[in-house]
């Protein structure tokens, strides 16, 4: 086989990745890019140049972030991924696991290295710990440590990063980390009701196959409403306009996600379900730019 020139190398290179981070773009890059709004809306001595470079460093450490999780993600994962998502590049054929491997080792290097450059290596280590423990420490087979672990974790470590990329963090900013994370480890199990049957043959233990399809999906429901209730409180209750604005928004979205749980129940469906899910996490990040 011919070798590759160093431009095709890279052309590879970058449509690999895509092939790998594509799904998760909407619970990680943009939520980030959202969250990074919020922080320049509070800087004084913001310019077009700032802006560029907030940019820059926005779109490589978030590549970086995104890509090494995946990697890690579907390194462990290439059995299931057979089943639940054979167009993964491992299971079809596009890459070897060792040449994944390898590629993981690199990035997360690459990744701590930006980290350092920006002035954000806690979070990016605090993204890494959290990975290694969900991917190849056995975190993302039971419920709890999946979702009320390394999911929170994940959130301060994408939502800190984005913030102090670009500004100090402040007490304002700390109050929608902890909320935010709080958020999400109490409704991501929404992502489990898609792949119960991949699930079930690599013995996960998720909120669906424990409590039972029906039960689990009522509870959720109520979840959701909890969560609602949460942020109109910590958040924006109070803030007159932009915080109906806010409740109308996240609390209707909510609504439409309840109602395909409870009545479309395969598994495409619920992996549209969670799409709703994602664009609500986006939203909430969005509130964010409109309450700072």
């Amino acid at each position: 086989m011919q070798n590759k020139t160093p431009l095709q190398a890279l052309a590879f290179e970058l449509r690999l990745s895509w092939s790998f981070i594509w799904r998760d773009l909407s619970t990680t890059m943009l939520p980030a890019l959202l969250f990074m709004a919020a922080a320049l809306k509070t800087r004084a001595d913001l310019t077009a140049h700032s802006l560029a470079v907030a940019l820059f460093k926005w779109a490589l450490y978030f590549w970086l972030y995104i890509y090494t999780f995946c990697l890690a993600d579907q390194i462990a994962g290439v059995e299931e991924d057979r089943i639940n998502k054979p167009d993964r590049p491992i299971p079809a054929g596009r890459i070897t696991r060792p040449g994944a491997i390898q590629r993981w080792r690199l990035y997360s290097l690459l990744f701590l290295a930006a980290g350092a450059l920006f002035g954000v290596a806690h979070w990016a280590l605090l993204w890494l710990i959290a990975s290694v423990l969900h991917n190849f420490c056995g975190w993302d087979k039971n419920w709890f440590t999946k979702n009320n672990v390394v999911m929170p974790l994940g959130f301060l470590a994408e939502v800190g990063a984005a913030w102090q990329l670009v500004a100090p963090l402040t007490p304002i900013a700390w109050r929608w980390l902890v909320v935010g994370a709080l958020v999400v480890s109490m409704t991501a199990a929404i992502q489990d009701f898609r792949d119960v049957r991949g699930d079930r043959l690599t013995g996960r233990r998720t909120l669906p196959i424990i409590l039972g399809d029906e039960k689990a999906r009522l509870l959720m429901c109520l979840i959701f409403a909890g969560m609602c209730l949460l942020m109109h409180l910590a958040l924006w209750g109070g803030s007159g306009l932009k915080g109906v604005l806010c409740d109308l928004w996240i609390c209707g979205l909510a609504l439409y996600i309840c109602g395909r749980l409870l009545l479309y129940r395969t598994a495409r469906a619920d992996d549209r379900t969670y799409m709703v899910y994602t664009y609500w996490y986006c939203s909430i990040l969005a509130s964010a730019v409109i309450m700072t």
